[in-house]
């Protein structure tokens, strides 16, 4: 399959092929929140009559790279996005986190993993989403949540699974930003520029 680069390259047939099942028609949605990733909500999906019982979902969420050029580029030289890519395609399933089902996964084939493609289950179809600064959660939820990634973080502690995947750096762990904040000196002249420019301060 083509590795589609604009949500623009998504067509049924596309679609037909990531889901495994003939789509005859669908709409498009974007979603909030994306910075380094673009993400769409795709509904309203009608597939073909192709006497299959196994039911299909009705939406689902697809996310690709950022189409802006210096963005993409710096989130693919943090590893960002090879962390996430290969998290949803070869560690949530062992992970004790109710993550989102994955149908169809692809990259460039990088190390940096550029370009990709994730179409995974459409999560508020059944739960819920809520805003971190407008709609944030309450104590019980934080603490909820605290506790599950603890539990992650203890299955996985000093596991050899994450030695064979390109989760962290060789010998240590990586921030994702640590690539992004070590060139921070040398760009301090063009920061000030941009700086000055947006608050208009001489």
């Amino acid at each position: 399959m083509r590795l589609p680069d604009t949500i623009e390259a998504i067509d049924a047939d596309w679609l037909s092929d990531a889901l495994g099942a003939p789509v005859e028609s669908f709409s498009v949605a974007p979603l909030e929140g994306g910075v380094l990733a673009l993400a769409y909500r795709i509904g309203g999906i009608r597939y073909a009559r192709s006497g299959q019982s196994e039911p299909r979902p009705d939406s689902v969420v697809l996310k690709i790279a950022t189409d802006v050029a210096d963005q993409r580029a710096m989130a693919a030289t943090s590893g960002l996005y090879a962390r996430e890519f290969t998290f949803f395609r070869d560690l949530a399933d062992a992970v004790p986190l109710r993550s989102p089902r994955i149908h169809y996964a692809d990259s460039d084939g990088s190390p940096n993993c550029e370009r990709f493609v994730l179409v995974m289950e459409d999560l508020g179809r059944h739960s819920r989403v809520f805003d971190q600064v407008h709609d944030n959660p309450d104590e019980y939820f934080a603490r909820r949540m605290a506790l599950e990634v603890a539990e992650m973080h203890a299955r996985f502690w000093r596991s050899p699974r994450l030695d064979e995947l390109p989760i962290r750096g060789a010998d240590r762990y990586t921030f994702p930003m640590e690539a992004a904040c070590r060139d921070a000196p040398t760009r301090i002249d063009e920061f000030e520029a941009t700086w000055r420019a947006l608050f208009r301060r001489g």
